[in-house]
């Protein structure tokens, strides 16, 4: 089993990783202290829509009535083709005993599986041949959860599979269990489980991670061999995936430029105009640390990357200023969400608010958000945190908030929609906080 994402690593092909993939929940005790479920069975009547792959030894689930999903990896390497899920222990339509139905499909890759590195956007759909009530009625699609609930370190989350059990992967599998852990780390990449004694192994890839609300918002990816100690459990975010799991529309960028705010005369801790040429919105920031300024009102919004929707017009539909830190919002966290669903950010009115620390300030004290007046991007849909100077294993990309030569923080076709700043210690005052991480969507009808 492997620690961390090695992105320099690419395999030649899937076989490697059918050996070391298609997961599955052990079973071993570990320190109490840690507050952990016990892996269960999952009884009768209960997510009969977690079922398996036809083909793949995967786990896969019914998200829609005639939709499937599950990961990719699960099929060695074949080009998409025919398969389809299997749902165990349900009633097929006109019987009163439980027993196994079969939903023939056609699978469909990510067409960002591996670009990123190894195994990022596990993730399969399998378009159903006909909708489940066809067959059996009674089964209950489990939906994807919205694209803007993602989930975030600390979350309590339910791992789901059919795959081997025991502390080490290497135990017969016994059934469809379920167990709940908190998010060890997550973010656009991945979301990541840590806890000896408890992963997913074998037979478990493909299965679902569930929230509290019961939606599905992971792909079980990678976790132990067998023969290894279960402690790992990767999962790539469907929030990430969700315009392209729903055939969402994925238009790119158009017109990107940087736009000149305090280097162009434009007070950043003011509320005026917007920064963005109107049909623009923020993809990235370049803050600057200003010696001229007391340290509590510096760093200053050098200028903004902006850039418009790409075949769509380029006007604003409405434009809003929400407060953030003056309502309660902390500026320093990453919940609640500043801006209307389907609105993005073209400016932000900093204030150099005394009563925290001159490496905490300034803050967010209000944001504008604006909506496209397009009536196919006006509402959020794949959607994802980035770390920008916080940077974690799960990520590879090293982006800079005091430099405007880095990376882009949002990926193309994605625009921010909230800020997560960091007092950073090991900086000068005049250069904290930073932009440790942001929040961008992509437009959807």
């Amino acid at each position: 089993m492997w620690q961390r994402f090695n992105f320099k690593r690419r395999q030649s092909t899937l076989n490697k990783i059918a050996r070391t993939s298609v997961f599955l929940l052990a079973l071993t005790t570990v320190d109490q202290a840690q507050a952990l479920t016990t892996s269960a069975p999952v009884s009768d009547g209960n997510l009969e829509a977690v079922g398996q792959t036809i083909e793949g030894n995967c786990t896969a689930t019914l998200i829609a009535s005639d939709m499937a999903l599950t990961a990719i990896h699960c099929y060695r390497g074949a080009p998409p083709g025919r398969t389809g899920i299997q749902l165990h222990n349900v009633f097929p339509n006109g019987q009163s005993t439980r027993s196994t139905v079969k939903i023939p499909g056609t699978v469909r890759y990510h067409p960002e599986f591996e670009n990123r590195g190894w195994l990022r956007e596990d993730v399969a759909i399998i378009d159903l041949d006909f909708p489940v009530h066809n067959v059996a009625a009674s089964v209950v699609p489990i939906p994807i959860e919205f694209p803007s609930v993602t989930p975030l370190t600390g979350d309590a989350l339910t791992l789901v599979g059919y795959g081997a059990t025991g502390s080490h992967c290497n135990q017969p599998p016994q059934g469809k269990r379920q167990l709940t852990l908190s998010v060890t780390q997550a973010n656009y990449a991945a979301i990541h489980f840590d806890y000896p004694g408890y992963s997913t192994c074998p037979g478990d890839s493909g299965g679902p991670l569930l929230n509290s609300r019961g939606r599905v918002v992971g792909v079980a990816s990678h976790a132990a061999n067998p023969g290894e100690p279960a402690r790992h459990s990767w999962y790539r975010p469907t929030a990430y995936s969700y315009n392209w799991i729903f055939r969402l529309p994925q238009r790119g960028w158009a017109n990107c430029q940087w736009v000149a705010v305090e280097n162009g005369g434009i007070n950043s801790h003011a509320q005026g105009g917007a920064w963005c040429p109107v049909g623009s919105y923020m993809v990235q920031m370049d803050l600057d640390g200003p010696r001229n300024l007391h340290a509590h009102d510096a760093p200053v919004v050098g200028q903004v990357q902006c850039c418009g929707i790409r075949n769509s017009s380029a006007s604003w539909g409405s434009c809003t200023w929400v407060e953030v830190q003056r309502r309660g919002v902390n500026s320093h966290g990453k919940r609640p969400d500043w801006c209307p669903d389907g609105h993005y950010l073209t400016a932000l009115d900093l204030d150099g608010d005394r009563a925290y620390s001159a490496n905490d300030t300034p803050v967010v004290g209000a944001a504008q958000c604006c909506r496209p007046a397009d009536a196919g991007a006006q509402q959020w849909g794949s959607m994802y945190w980035i770390e920008v100077e916080a940077p974690t294993q799960l990520d590879a990309r090293r982006l800079d908030s005091h430099s405007p030569h880095t990376e882009t923080w949002c990926l193309d076709g994605a625009f921010m929609t909230q800020i997560d700043l960091d007092g950073d210690r090991g900086r000068s005052d005049h250069d904290a906080p930073v932009a440790g991480a942001v929040k961008c969507a992509r437009p959807r009808p």
